[in-house]
């Protein structure tokens, strides 16, 4: 409390939202380095194309499974931040509306 009134702080969020924040661009960094890999159909020796084609699709799955975790990893970075920019402007305009009821109760 201070002054009378409840201090909420939504920092947490807000610390929350640069962890995730930071774990989407590592994530966007593998997928960048995942998105990269184009070994020649040679690399695969005598197993050759069918094998090369293998991996090239099940790295773009990768990479594209990847691309979306970076996409709903930035999301809730900022849900997380909305709430609490929206928690913050509710809470000073509760305190704008307490204060001036209480100003006006004083007054009579």
């Amino acid at each position: 409390m201070t002054d009378g009134l409840i201090a909420i702080d939504f920092d947490d969020l807000r610390n929350d939202a640069e962890l995730w924040e930071t774990a989407g661009q590592k994530l966007n960094e593998a997928m960048q380095a995942g998105a990269d890999q184009d070994p020649p159909n040679t690399a695969f020796m005598m197993v050759g194309y069918s094998l090369a084609e293998g991996y090239r699709d099940l790295n773009a799955q990768f990479v594209d499974q990847m691309r979306a975790g970076v996409k709903q990893l930035s999301v809730l970075a900022s849900v997380l931040r909305d709430t609490a920019d929206d928690f913050t402007h509710r809470e000073q305009e509760n305190i704008e509306t307490i204060n001036s009821l209480t100003a006006e109760m004083k007054s009579m």
